[in-house]
């Protein structure tokens, strides 16, 4: 098998026209063209002195746009036709080598040179058609002795069986032409179909390679593996289809290629179900079992030797509609879910099956002139799914990079200020009750009878104790005070209720068995959000609920105060900037609503982390 990379300088540098003894040496156009629907078995149609007459005469405008912008032209994929164009006789013709050449073919074709056979491009390769792309120039060479000397034109008889999109001559180069000419005329033009099939392929492998080498240095913030794998094999299946399956070089026997072609075609949709779930972080494997062993069914269906090669794609068509349906659900499930990359391969999918259903409809329908144009819907798709979702996966990774520099520094502020409240708490209360104490003390040691100051003494070291104790259970976690979540917040409402005056009711649902961490967690949410109602809300009540839902918690605390404008830059506070940081380094999430005059609600969404199951 030959391949046909593009040639660059063909297409940047023009090359002068051949000359023969210092004159310009000119292409021959046909002088007559003729076309006939139908395969004409049994004739001698392709002899140059077949009468056409009865045939369907092709002016110049309608010669290389499809045979179904003629009156009399087949109209559906699968059929064929012939065309007879005429040609004079070069009066160089035995100074240069010379070829003939038909343009862009749709798809399969047959050639005649004066009823001598030329050969063919593409055919059937293990009962698979060989499809020449038609962006492939259809050409062969002639010499000095094949044209006719006796005044007589030449004939190019052509037979061209329609597999795939549009049938008959499609543009390019139609005529007698220099070969040395010709062939860089070829280079120019069929190039462009080739490089934007291996820049789609290259922009897709790229992605991959990239999140490969992240994904090895250390990085587990994205899936970048799965999303690797999916670009991977998105890059290797549009390049060997474009190369391969569309090839009109055929040399010797490729069934060593084409029938592992076949297999990766075939795992591809199959692989790529796998790899979408894990972009989407989806639970459970049943659908992508499901689709695995279904997919194995139809390519063992497909691949038996009695269905022709339309069956076989009919069937593969059947197996990218149950891909399609898996991925679109997996996606749609995990974007409701928050998934990082589901919303981008939403998008991806969507791009993707627009872009099949434009393919097909170029291959399968009559009258698709885009059929021979360098971009086809598929290059479109392909670059849009791509870069939607490499693109997100690295903004996330950017956010992601700057949001781990503003949580260590926000945790080194919340440390700080964390160590200032305490400082001052000991400081202006639990020290001016020692230092009362002190000088209560210093009274009693003057004056022994009076027994007032011991009583003010006693009781003012009560409260100094209590208030010192207070201050270690708010920095212990709640496994040390030996308390439940339920006792722990109770005891937090009651003494925020004593201090500030404000009724604070909880409620909570059945709850899942929690470790100590996220108890402490749920606890320090509830805490924080309280204490900012308490101190800036100007509540009148306070409701707290916590409830499992979906494999997390979620603790909801509302006031009626007066609210704020959380869009406004300056509007959270250190409180709630603790909140939001704790939110992110537990995986979890921060929603705040709330209006000027229209109190606040504040939900603290807590990941369960996962757990062996339970021995029965």
């Amino acid at each position: 098998m030959r391949f046909r990379f593009p040639c660059i300088l063909a297409i940047c540098l023009a090359a002068p026209p051949p000359t023969v003894d210092g004159a310009e040496v000119m292409p021959e156009s046909p002088r007559k063209a003729a076309f006939q629907a139908g395969p004409g078995s049994g004739e001698d149609w392709m002899s140059p002195e077949f009468d056409d007459s009865q045939w369907l005469e092709v002016r110049g405008d309608q010669l290389t746009r499809g045979w179904h912008h003629l009156s009399g032209g087949p109209r559906w994929v699968g059929s064929q036709g012939r065309y007879r164009l005429y040609f004079s006789t070069p009066s160089d013709s035995e100074s240069l080598p010379w070829s003939v050449s038909a343009g862009f073919l749709g798809n399969i074709s047959e050639a005649w040179w004066n009823g001598r056979p030329l050969g063919g491009w593409g055919g059937e390769i293990a009962g698979i058609p060989a499809i020449p792309p038609q962006r492939t120039v259809h050409a062969w060479p002639l010499s000095g002795r094949d044209f006719r000397v006796d005044g007589s034109p030449n004939v190019l008889a052509i037979r061209v069986r329609n597999v795939c999109g549009t049938g008959g001559l499609l543009g390019g180069p139609v005529g007698v032409y220099p070969t040395e000419e010709l062939s860089k005329m070829r280079k120019t033009l069929e190039s462009s179909r080739e490089m934007t099939v291996m820049l789609v392929a290259a922009f897709a492998l790229i992605w991959a390679l990239l999140f490969a080498v992240v994904r090895i240095t250390g990085d587990n913030t994205q899936p970048w593996l799965f999303a690797a794998g999916l670009f991977a094999c998105t890059g290797a299946v549009h390049l060997t289809g474009s190369q391969f399956f569309t090839s009109g070089d055929w040399d010797g026997d490729p069934r060593w290629i084409l029938g592992p072609i076949i297999v990766l075609y075939w795992a591809v949709p199959i692989l790529s179900v796998w790899m979408i779930r894990g972009l989407c972080e989806a639970r459970g494997k049943r659908r992508e079992f499901f689709t695995t062993a279904v997919g194995i069914a139809l390519a063992a269906a497909a691949q038996r030797p009695p269905h022709p090669p339309l069956d076989a794609i009919l069937i593969y068509s059947v197996m990218l509609l149950l891909v399609g349906g898996v991925v679109l659900s997996r996606s749609w499930s995990g974007w409701r879910r928050g998934a990082v990359a589901a919303p981008a391969v939403l998008f991806g999918t969507i791009c993707l099956a627009v872009a099949a259903t434009g393919q097909i409809a170029l291959f399968a329908l009559p009258g698709m002139d885009l059929a021979s144009s360098a971009w086809q819907p598929m290059d479109i798709g392909i670059l849009a799914a791509v870069g939607s979702i490499g693109g997100t996966l690295l903004r996330r990774y950017s956010h992601a990079r700057i949001r781990e520099k503003q949580l260590a520094a926000d945790v080194l502020e919340s440390a700080r200020v964390e160590r200032t409240r305490v400082g001052r708490f000991l400081h202006d209360g639990v020290a001016q009750d020692l230092q009362y104490l002190l000088l209560t003390a210093k009274r009693i040691k003057g004056d022994r009878t009076d027994t007032v100051p011991i009583d003010e003494f006693v009781q003012g070291l009560g409260e100094a104790i209590g208030e010192i104790r207070r201050a270690a259970e708010d920095l212990q976690p709640l496994a040390l005070r030996g308390a439940t979540l339920r006792e722990a917040l109770e005891s937090l409402a009651v003494r925020m209720t004593d201090r500030h005056g404000i009724p604070i009711q909880i409620s909570m649902g059945q709850l899942p068995e929690l470790i100590d961490s996220e108890r402490d967690a749920i606890f320090r949410a509830a805490q924080e959000a309280i204490q900012n109602a308490c101190r800036h809300a100007e509540a009148r009540s306070i409701n707290i609920s916590v409830t499992s839902t979906d494999g997390a918690v979620l603790t909801s605390i509302i006031d009626d105060g007066r609210g704020f404008n959380p869009r406004e830059p300056i509007s959270e506070g250190l409180g709630l900037k603790f909140l939001r940081n704790q939110a992110d380094l537990a995986g979890g999430s921060l929603v705040i609503e709330s209006k000027p005059g229209k109190g606040t609600r504040v939900d603290y969404l807590m990941p369960l982390s996962k757990r062996a199951p339970r021995k029965p």
